[in-house]
């Protein structure tokens, strides 16, 4: 006879709670979970299969030495890593549940239109992030390129920065670029330069223009748009 716990799914890495997918493409996935010891949320980064291992791990430790490196409200903190299936994986203490990417395709299904303000606050807080990054211990430590995958959310509307020291969300396992969604770097950066702090800050304000068409601007920063052309 088959015992009451016999169906139940094992621990997902061995620790967590079943994962809900944030990114599934490239040779790093992020999943958003629980960990079953303490119930506390994370955003788990790990490896996909099939992929150079060697070449995976190396990444996620610079990663992780970034993001234990960096210390601010907007960057994600490592605070756990593991191996499971020979694969190994980083966990962070954040409770993001989608992206930036997922929160703009809702928000123009919706009709959403965020105000300037708060649009303005928000990219505001993107370019502390990095300010504390370039400036950390160590670094600096550079994004290289910015996507909207890099940018997780959770309910409240609290967002995170992932992706210093190897950018998982952008790179592959040889740091070479991946395609097929918006991905803003300096110029610099797409003929094959260093990243640098300045462009990092390129990258932000390439994607913030990005956005404008989902945000309500206020009529003296339309007008002035419009007189600019």
């Amino acid at each position: 006879m088959l015992s009451s716990g016999a169906h139940r799914t094992a621990p997902w890495l061995g620790r967590f709670a079943p994962p809900r997918p944030l990114r599934s493409q490239g040779a790093f996935f992020l999943d958003a979970t629980r960990e079953l010891s303490s119930g506390l949320p994370r955003v788990v980064v790990s490896c996909a299969p099939g992929r150079d291992v060697d070449l995976q791990r190396a990444a996620l430790l610079d990663l992780e030495h970034a993001h234990r490196s960096i210390l601010h409200p907007r960057i994600a903190p490592v605070v756990d890593r593991g191996e499971a299936n020979d694969l190994p994986f980083l966990a962070f203490a954040c409770d993001a549940e989608i992206d930036l990417s997922t929160l703009l395709r809702e928000a123009r299904r919706v009709g959403l239109r965020p105000l300037h303000p708060q649009a303005d606050g928000f990219i505001l807080g993107l370019r502390q992030a990095l300010q504390a990054a370039h400036g950390a211990p160590g670094g600096p430590f550079c994004l290289r390129d910015l996507a909207y995958g890099n940018v997780l959310f959770n309910r409240q509307g609290q967002h995170w920065l992932l992706g210093f020291g190897h950018n998982v969300v952008t790179r592959d396992e040889q740091a070479l670029p991946l395609a097929g969604e918006p991905i803003f770097r300096a110029p610099e950066v797409v003929f094959g330069g260093d990243p640098s702090p300045s462009g990092d800050f390129v990258a932000l304000i390439l994607m913030m223009r990005s956005m404008l068409s989902v945000v309500s601007l206020a009529p003296a920063v339309g007008s002035s748009g419009s007189s600019a052309r």
